[in-house]
């Protein structure tokens, strides 16, 4: 506003000492105008440009940094520069447009007061008035310029701060998922495990393809399921449809006999755990995060990281379970949060009807990783197990596999079956993910 009131004042100034510089100001406006349009236009994709580029740099740099050791481990030092240097390049070109639309932007408007000043003092001196009102109609002419290019940049500045808003306001619009709370519990609801997918299929936007497509699959009570598939095949998603975060467009998924769809959602995710990919800890303690509605007692707590292999480590500490959790840093990072969060995870367990795994062991080694299913489900024998295998040698000794291809059932069976068969797709995987580990 302050800048708008200055660029005002100046043509006020020059239009009152003579007002044939209206000739002269009127053409310029307009084509500042036109200059400002063309300069915002670009300058607004330009700089969520410059933005978007300059945090995938930051994210890609902090990611490496965090998985330090695995990437020196895979000799891929060299990949993961070239590949920082790439998302760097993207950034300083965004960056070197935006300072070369400045400078146009500043050039094109020094030119327009360049004419504004001839024009002015030519009027001012042609008309007769005295050194002082002219000299103040230059210097305001002068500055003119300035200002407008200030304004420009100003007014890209609040339509970049604008377009924040706007997604702050987007994302807060959200809407919130069903809890379903209306819909009644139903009596005699058993805790089996029993899971059934009845011609499913999942489509996470209307104008997309379906994630999932008429997936028929049923789990018996107790079985250790192995979900395989190469990556984007679909499935995490079948694990959230069972867990009710996903929006079943065909079909129906039976936890127990009862439509998941049908239930209250807090009722549906007390019988479920779901131990996410990436998975998180929360500031505070370590009782706080493995049990935050303190519905266990000590005892049950200090088997489950005995069974995740962090007992030792634990008990080591001064305050024990009130010992201090700060997130991913500091020593909860990498494979010691994923016991953590598979302690809490196996914890849960024991009151669940079913637990879902989303490759719990994928910041682990292969020995740690098959450790850490095991000891997961040997703490809940009975609970129904479904895991997204991270490697398949880490899921042989399931009860059976299902491998998904494009979002669909591609084959089922016997895990050391499906292996013994060249031909099959889980053979295949497996010979892949072997054929990887010589690689590196």
């Amino acid at each position: 506003m302050q800048i708008a009131l200055l660029c005002g004042g100046a043509v006020i100034i020059n239009v009152f000492i003579s007002a044939w510089t209206l000739f002269a100001l009127i053409p310029a406006l307009l084509f500042y105008m036109t200059l400002q349009s063309v300069y915002l236009r670009n300058a607004r994709e330009l700089q969520h440009i410059e933005a978007t580029s300059a945090g995938r740099a930051i994210s890609f740099a902090v990611e490496t940094l965090g998985g330090a050791g695995a990437v020196r481990a895979a000799r891929l030092q060299h990949n993961m520069r070239e590949a920082f240097h790439t998302r760097l390049d993207r950034n300083h070109n965004a960056l070197l447009l935006l300072n070369s639309a400045n400078r146009w932007l500043s050039l094109s408007l020094d030119l327009v007061g360049a004419a504004s000043v001839f024009v002015s003092l030519a009027v001012a001196l042609y008309s007769g008035k005295n050194g002082a009102l002219t000299g103040l109609a230059g210097t305001y002419s002068l500055l003119l310029p300035v200002y407008l290019a200030h304004l420009a940049k100003c007014r890209a500045d609040l339509d970049l701060h604008l377009a924040s808003v706007q997604r702050l306001l987007h994302n807060t619009n959200i809407p919130q998922e069903d809890y379903r709370d209306d819909c009644p519990i139903p009596a005699g609801w058993q805790r089996n495990g029993k899971i059934e997918f009845e011609d499913v299929s999942v489509q996470h936007q209307p104008n997309r393809p379906p994630v999932l497509k008429n997936i028929n699959l049923t789990i018996k009570p107790g079985q250790k399921v192995a979900i395989c598939g190469r990556s984007g095949s679909g499935k995490s998603t079948l694990l959230l449809t069972c867990a009710g975060a996903t929006k079943i467009c065909g079909g129906r998924v039976l936890l127990d006999g009862r439509d998941v769809t049908k239930v209250p959602l807090r009722a549906l995710r007390h019988r479920v755990v779901v131990l996410p990919q990436e998975a998180i800890l929360f500031s505070g303690t370590l009782r706080e995060n493995l049990d935050p509605l303190g519905m266990h007692t000590d005892e049950e707590i200090w088997e489950s990281l005995k069974a995740v292999g962090l007992y030792d480590y634990i008990s080591a500490q001064p305050a024990g379970l009130e010992c201090g959790v700060c997130g991913w840093r500091g020593s909860w990072g990498g494979g010691r949060g994923a016991r953590v969060c598979g302690a809490r995870a196996a914890l849960h367990a024991r009151l669940a009807a079913a637990l879902l795994l989303d490759e719990p062991g994928a910041a682990l080694e292969a020995a740690a990783e098959r450790c850490l299913l095991h000891a997961i489900a040997a703490v809940a024998p009975n609970t129904t197990v479904l895991t997204v295998a991270h490697r398949v040698s880490s899921v042989r000794d399931y009860d059976t596999a299902a491998v998904l291809q494009d979002g669909c059932l591609s084959e089922r069976g016997r895990v050391n079956d499906l292996l013994a068969t060249p031909a099959s797709a889980l053979a295949r995987l497996h010979a892949a993910e072997h054929r990887l580990i010589h690689l590196y």
